[in-house]
This record gives structure tokens, sequence and C-alpha cells, in this order.
């Protein structure tokens, strides 16, 4: 099945074509690491072909660029979401690409591919979403959310709207790093 961080790059149900050609792609891989540990003289020939043949199976690692993070981001945020929902703690989060484009750019990027894949999303999410959250409960006295679970959170503008859906962007108290909200005019 697919992960969210491949899912930029997979499909749900590989054909023989595509299995074919990771079975190739698989093989590719366990020649050039051969070549590449025999080349280094790390062991002898034989040690080396059974160093290789030691590993069940070579799994091809395809780098994600800026989009893809972004889509493992939202997708993190989306579930991130769901379970605060879920545990009656907010109504739910929204917002619009800058959050996701935001969050994204934490991640550390080399020649336009995530240095650690989708790995350092979900700290990510914690460092500046979680602890947005946490900030709001505090205020609000530790309830959870209060109000029965009808409060919102809006990074697109940084302000807490309490009883109201993502479209009524009115006061509140900020709760997002000032870094989400609009520039003030």
């Amino acid at each position: 099945s697919c992960t969210a961080a491949a899912a930029a790059s997979c499909t749900a149900a590989p054909d023989r074509l595509s299995s074919a050609r990771l079975t190739s792609l698989q093989r590719s891989l366990r020649d050039l690491v051969f070549q590449r540990w025999l080349d280094g003289r790390c062991e002898d020939r034989a040690d080396t072909h059974k160093a290789v043949g030691a590993v069940d199976l070579f799994v091809p690692f395809f780098p994600l660029d800026r989009a893809a993070v972004e889509a493992v981001v939202a997708s993190h945020l989306r579930a991130r979401s769901v379970r605060r929902a879920r545990a009656g703690e907010l109504r739910g989060l929204s917002w619009d690409t800058r959050v996701i484009e935001f969050l994204a750019s934490q991640v550390e990027f080399e020649r336009g591919y995530a240095i650690e894949g989708g790995k350092e999303a979900p700290a990510v999410l914690s460092r500046f979403v979680t602890r947005a959250i946490r900030k709001l409960t505090t205020a609000r006295g530790g309830g959870g959310g209060g109000g029965g679970g009808q409060d919102w959170i809006h990074p697109v503008v940084g302000r807490h709207v309490p009883h109201e859906p993502p479209a009524a962007r009115r006061g509140g108290a900020d709760v997002i790093p000032r870094r989400f909200a609009r520039p003030r005019t």
C-alpha cells in the first residue's frame, strides 16, 4: 500500500509492467551496490557477493521535491485535524496554501530535494501546529478547546475563532505564530 510519503509517486494497484520495472530496478540496484563494494575493496569478491546476497530486497528511493513534501505536509495536517476533532479538542483546523508552503519550507532541502524525504513533516507540524493548539488550550483554561469542540484555529489569519466555522474570520486571540498571519496593512 502507499504511504503518505510516497503518495506523490505510487499507485494503489501496480500492474504487471510496473512490477516488472520494480524487479528490474531492484536488480540494477543490487548490481550497483555489488560493484561499488567491490570497487571499494571493502571485502574480497566472495564476501562481497555473500553480503549483497544477504539483502532480501533493494528498495528504490525516489527523492521528494517541494511539491511532494507539500503533499505530505498537507496529508499529515489533515490527519492531525481529524484526530483533534475526534478527540473533541477542536472542531477543526483550516488553512490555505501559504500555511502548507511555510510548513514545507521548514523541511531541509538540498538541490531541490528533501534531504530526509517526508520524515520531517511530523516534527515540523509538532513544532508549529501542535504548539499553537497547546497555546490555545492553555489560554482557554486547559479546557481542551472548550465549547464542546466548537472552536477553530485559523492559521491563515493567525486568529482563534470560538464557535464559528472557518468562513467567519473575526477576532480572537493569536494562537498561530505570526509568520502564518497575513501582514497587517
